[in-house]
C-alpha cells in the first residue's frame, strides 16, 4: 500500500533512503491513483511509491514546481531525476529504470552463478527454496566490516567457503595467495547486514556459516585478535535501508536469536535461524544485526556465508505487459 504524504518533513523522510522513489502529485486527477497504485504493486521492492495531494497541501506545489495534474517525479537520494505526466510515460520510465537495475545486478553475478551451483549447508525443507539469488545486489549494505577481507557480496557467493574442510572439525587455513572470502568486523565484534529482496518473500530460515580459526590458550593477547562466531543476532524486516547501530539498539527486532555451541553443525560450521514464520510473511528486506560473539574476550566477528530460505510471493514483473496495459488504460 502506498504512503500518503501530508507534510514536507514526511516527504523528506521518504526520500532519505537509497531506493528509487516515485512521488505521485495530484489535485483532481483522482482516477489515476488506483491505476498507478496497481502498477506499483507489481514492481520490485527497491522502488518506493507515495502520493501527495498538492491541492490540499500547497507547499508541495511550491516546493516542487507542480504545474500539471498529475505529475510523477522520480527521485534518487533525494534529488529529482525525471518527471512524467501520464501513466504511459510513467510506465515507460519505470521499465527503463527496472531493466537497467536488473541488468546491473545480473551482470555483477552472472559469471559466478552461471558456472557454480549454490552451496547450501542444509537443503531447504518442503517446498521452500534458496532465496539468496533473489536478493537485490545493487542495494546490499554492510557496516563495520574490515576492508582487508571480503565485502557483503562475498557472503552471498555461490561457492562453498574456501576454508571449509569436510574431513576435519577444524577449518583449514587458506594458502597465502588465496583471497579472503569471508567478512570480519572492524572496530569491534558487531556487524550490520542489509539484504533487500527483488520482490516480497516469505522467509523460513537464515543460514549463517562461520569458520574462525581455533584459539589457543598460550597467549591471551593473540586470542583477542582472533575472530569468533556470532552469538546473539537481532533480525529486522522491511527497513528501507541499513540501520545504524544506535537505531538497531533502540528499536524492537522482529526476532532475536542466541546461538548455543550445539547449534553449529561441525561439518559445515553453519547455524540455522528458523524464523517465527508468522512474522516473516511479507518481507521486502532483512537486516541482520550481529550483537556479540561466542568467545569471551574476542573483539572480532567472522561470517563466511549467509543463505536465506523461503518462498517468493511474486515473480519479477512482466514489463512488456505492464506497458501494454498502461497504454490501453490511457486510451
Amino acid at each position: 500500500m502506498s504512503e500518503q504524504i501530508i507534510s514536507s518533513e514526511q516527504l523528506q523522510a521518504v526520500l532519505s533512503g537509497p531506493k528509487l522513489v516515485v512521488i505521485h502529485f495530484y489535485k483532481d486527477h483522482r482516477e489515476s491513483t488506483d491505476i498507478v497504485g496497481g502498477l506499483f504493486g507489481k514492481v520490485p521492492m527497491f522502488v518506493t511509491y507515495a502520493r501527495c495531494n498538492y491541492g490540499e497541501h500547497p507547499w508541495a506545489e511550491r516546493e516542487y514546481n507542480i504545474t500539471q495534474d498529475p505529475t510523477y517525479i522520480f527521485f534518487r537520494s533525494g534529488t529529482p531525476i525525471k518527471r512524467n505526466h501520464t501513466v504511459q510515460e510513467l510506465t515507460q520510465t519505470l521499465t527503463e529504470f527496472i531493466t537497467n537495475a536488473n541488468s546491473t545486478s545480473n551482470a555483477a553475478s552472472s559469471t559466478s552463478t552461471s558456472t557454480t551451483p549454490f552451496w547450501l549447508a542444509k537443503p531447504p525443507p518442503g517446498n521452500f527454496v534458496n532465496l539468496t539469488d533473489h536478493i537485490e545486489k545493487t542495494h546490499l549494505d554492510i557496516m563495520n566490516a574490515n576492508s582487508d577481507f571480503g565485502s557483503i557480496r562475498t557472503l552471498l557467493e555461490p561457492a562453498a567457503p574456501s576454508t571449509l574442510s569436510t574431513s576435519s572439525d577444524t577449518p583449514s587455513p587458506p594458502p597465502n595467495d588465496h583471497k579472503k572470502d569471508w567478512v570480519e568486523s572492524d572496530t569491534d565484534e558487531q556487524l550490520m547486514l542489509f539484504l533487500p529482496f527483488q520482490t516480497a518473500v516469505k522467509l523460513h530460515s537464515i543460514h549463517i556459516t562461520s569458520l574462525p580459526p581455533s584459539a589457543s590458550n598460550e597467549d591471551d593477547d593473540d586470542e583477542e585478535d582472533l575472530p569468533s562466531r556470532p552469538q546473539t543476532l537481532k533480525i529486522f524486516t522491511n527497513t528501507n535501508q541499513i540501520l545504524s547501530f544506535d537505531d538497531a539498539d533502540s528499536r524492537e527486532p522482529t526476532q532475536t536469536i542466541t546461538f548455543q555451541p550445539s547449534d553449529w553443525d561441525p561439518a559445515t560450521h553453519t547455524a540455522v535461524i528458523n524464523t517465527r514464520f508468522v512474522k516473516f510473511q511479507n518481507c521486502s528486506s532483512v537486516t541482520i544485526f550481529i550483537v556479540d560473539v561466542e568467545r569471551e574476550g574476542a573483539e572480532k566477528c567472522r561470517v563466511d556465508r549467509v543463505r536465506l530460505v523461503g518462498e517468493k510471493l511474486y515473480e519479477k514483473p512482466d514489463l512488456v505487459a505492464m506497458k501494454k496495459k498502461a497504454v490501453e488504460e490511457e486510451q
